[in-house]
């Protein structure tokens, strides 16, 4: 396994933990945990925007070179 599929990969399972997580801190009514799941589901969707922003723009600008 290369490099380039590390980060996906890991953002894919961070975002599965906190999701189970999320859902057992609903579950068993601890609000902290709950927060805490949340703000990290939050912080993996901003990364995989960003990162899905950055290569769309950076294959438009490949397009225009071409």
């Amino acid at each position: 396994m290369d490099n380039s599929m590390l980060s996906p990969l890991a953002t894919i399972v961070t975002l599965i933990v906190a999701i189970i997580m999320l859902i057992m801190a609903l579950v068993g009514h601890h609000s902290v945990l709950a927060f805490f799941a949340l703000i990290l589901i939050l912080l993996q969707l901003f990364k995989v925007y960003v990162n899905y922003k950055k290569n769309f723009t950076h294959e438009d600008d490949r397009d225009h070179i071409e």
